[in-house]
């Protein structure tokens, strides 16, 4: 059954999109949301809907990831709408690493929506390789060489 939704672009229009399912692999079988991510980017490019999305999860991690394929350009973009982390984990570069893994994965680049989190969000807002674009929407400048 496919989830029928809405996204707002860069240019602040409203776009709406079916979602089917991917049943090319269990990405919950994977060790962590990392191998999850590649694997879910490596299932969205083999199909030809325009946006993708999948909940991540695995050891306290959660991670809600979207997959945008520009109907134009065919520019791939792979958008973090939800991160969960330990305890532990939290402030200690995960986030930032998980992010420059995602961006080594699409040239189009990556972007975090809904940024609720006012102390990441100050973060973000002082990082050098992201850019708000729009209230709680950032846009991660490449981190390739």
């Amino acid at each position: 059954m496919p989830l029928v939704g809405q996204y707002y672009t860069g240019d602040h229009n409203m776009c709406s999109f079916t979602l089917w399912p991917l049943p090319l692999t269990k990405l919950t079988m994977l060790p962590s949301v990392e191998t999850q991510t590649v694997q879910f980017v490596h299932d969205a490019r083999r199909c030809n809907d325009l946006v993708q999305a999948r909940n991540l999860k695995f050891g306290g991690f959660c991670v809600y990831i979207k997959f945008k394929r520009d109907v134009n350009t065919g520019r791939e973009t792979l958008i973090v709408s939800s991160v969960e982390s330990p305890v532990r984990y939290r402030g200690r570069g995960w986030l930032w690493a998980y992010l420059r893994l995602c961006d080594s994965l699409v040239p189009g680049g990556v972007a975090i929506e809904s940024v609720i989190n006012e102390r990441l969000k100050n973060s973000l807002k002082n990082h050098p390789n992201f850019v708000e674009r729009f209230n709680d929407y950032f846009v991660m400048t490449s981190v390739r060489p």
